[in-house]
């Protein structure tokens, strides 16, 4: 384990372009240039209303603490949450140790899905024992600590589907999400099985158990390759038992070689200036899927414009517009993008002690609203009949109570903030 204290991460080139888009943006005021948008009740065109469906929290044991559960319940409310996503279920904090073979205790991981029950929320669980990290920037650790060696996988995953099975009733766990990832644990489930075979079994495993249950994976992370692209696809899209939920990672990051040669944690990252990578990236995965004929859903379930958890740049207004303008590019990529992520508490550290410290999360430690939190509110908003969407604002009304009520929402000059 290592942990360290850098001074909080600031990208200069970053700042220094936002502030000439600024002054763009206020010398185009002065001269009077104007982006107009007219739009008729009259063509309105139905579409698909947003849902903010995946919220992640992080590692299992960090929903045991009350400032977590108070911001997640806050959040699940506004945002209208259909799906907790939580992983490192199995992780050395939730105490699993039992006195013998096929034996463990799950008792503070009862405490963390009894809140999610309680709250009228359904579970996405990866099953995977994530290695416990965070980012000052995408060079930069703040803090580091490698994933405990690996358990009896089978026998674990047996013992806590039967468990949970018994404990919330098949009715209730056949609505959860168990995931399977592959890419951001550096340990695998078993050094005796590939990452194929392992998911073969623990597949067969989860369907025996709970027929009605869905299974996603694989957690694939996302370049501008292609190839490598198809060939994370194709390895568990078409290896016969296909996900009933195919699952990405998508960040504008670039790294050399395969994820197949080594973890992507020894990897070294490069950013992409792309300001559309999401839908990039998106569409590509959502068209192979289809060239194979894949019948089940596509979820975007991590997602991003930095790695960084100490720039500033997460807790600004930027963000927000960024947000707004990726969810509406690439909706149609995906059935569903996951909101990353809830907290600040999820990379609270002690090198920072600020209110705002450049996290990732929709709220800060403390609780305080962030653009890309009133992003996502916008969002849900929304209504289904859209009149126009442009580069720079969209426009649409939806029917309330059986009265005509229209709702004019726009988001002012995205573009500008993005070019």
């Amino acid at each position: 384990m290592k942990s360290k204290r850098p001074a909080e991460a600031t990208d200069e080139s970053t700042f220094l372009r936002v502030f000439q888009i600024l002054e763009q943006e206020q010398k185009e005021r002065q001269t009077g240039q104007l982006h107009q948008a007219v739009a008729s009740v009259g063509k309105a065109v139905s579409c698909k209303r947003w849902q903010n469906r995946i919220l992640n929290v992080g590692p299992a044991h960090l929903l045991q603490s009350a400032a977590v559960q108070k911001q997640v319940a806050f959040l699940a409310e506004r945002l209208e949450i259909e799906y907790v996503r939580l992983w490192s279920l199995f992780s050395p904090q939730m105490l699993l140790g039992g006195g013998g073979e096929k034996h463990f205790n799950f008792a503070f991981l009862d405490g963390v899905m009894d809140f999610c029950v309680d709250h009228r929320l359904k579970l996405h669980l990866d099953l995977a024992q994530r290695r416990d990290f965070s980012l000052a920037s995408e060079h930069s650790e703040i803090y580091s600590r490698a994933t405990p060696g690996e358990m009896e996988w089978l026998p674990l995953a047996e013992a806590f589907l039967q468990h949970i099975r018994l404990r919330y009733t098949e009715e209730m766990v056949s609505q959860w999400v168990f995931e399977l990832t592959f890419y951001l644990n550096d340990q695998p489930y078993s050094s005796q099985l590939s990452d194929l075979e392992v998911w073969r079994r623990s597949y067969t495993l989860i369907k025996s158990m709970l027929p009605r249950a869905r299974v996603a994976g694989p957690g694939l992370i996302c370049s501008s390759s292609k190839n490598e692209l198809r060939k994370g696809v194709l390895k568990y899209a078409a290896c016969g038992m296909p996900p009933d939920i195919f699952t990405t990672v998508n960040y504008p990051y670039d790294f050399e070689g395969t994820l197949e040669e080594e973890s992507i944690f020894q990897k070294r990252k490069q950013k992409v200036d792309d300001r559309d990578f999401l839908a990039e990236q998106a569409g590509f995965v959502r068209q192979t899927l289809e060239e194979l004929g894949f019948a089940g859903e596509y979820w975007v379930t991590d997602w991003g414009f930095s790695l960084a958890n100490r720039n500033y740049m997460q807790d600004s207004c930027f963000r927000g517009a960024s947000v707004l303008r990726h969810m509406l590019t690439a909706q149609g990529a995906a059935d569903a993008f996951g909101v990353f992520c809830a907290t600040d508490i999820l990379s609270a550290y002690g090198d920072a002690g600020s209110v705002l410290t450049g996290s990732a999360g929709l709220l800060s430690q403390g609780g305080v609203r962030k653009p890309v939190y009133y992003a996502y509110r916008f969002l849900r908003t929304l209504g289904r009949w859209q009149l126009c969407q442009t580069e720079h604002c969209i426009i649409n009304y939806r029917l309330a109570q059986g009265k005509k009520k229209q709702y004019f929402q726009g988001f002012a000059e995205i573009s500008a903030l993005l070019k």
